[in-house]
Order: C-alpha cells, then structure tokens, then sequence
C-alpha cells in the first residue's frame, strides 16, 4: 500500500489519495492507517452493497503527509 501510494503522490503527481471502507472492516482500517491514511469521518449510506445503504469510514492521505509521517516513525 505504502508503495503504491508513493508512486500515486511521487511519479504521477496525485495531491490527494482516498479510500473508505466499512466500520466493521478492522483488517482494512489497520493497513489503511499503517499505510499513513488519515481517519477523516463516516459517510452514512455512503455506498448500497447487497441491496443495504453501508455506512462507511473516509480516510486522506495529502501529498507531502506521507514524508511527515514517516519522519515521525
């Protein structure tokens, strides 16, 4: 993820990255927020899967927070 997200930011000059994923998803919250994602809110019936209007949770990542971020590990 971390890879992808530089090339995204670095080669091709993307200012922002966002991803979102359902509250109970614990696997994709981790690796989002591992990957430097910040948690940025919850878009209720943000997307209809298998019929039901899912809430989900919202996640930035801001060209130049990757670096900051890894500075700080």
């Amino acid at each position: 993820m971390r890879a992808i997200s530089g090339f995204a930011l670095g080669r091709l000059g993307l200012h922002r990255l966002e991803a979102a994923c359902i509250p109970d998803n614990e696997a994709s919250r981790k690796l989002l927020l591992k990957a430097g994602f910040e948690l940025e809110g919850r878009a209720q019936a943000y997307l209809k899967i298998n019929g039901d209007w899912r809430d989900h949770l919202l996640f930035g990542l801001v060209a130049g927070g990757l670096a900051k971020k890894r500075s700080d590990i």
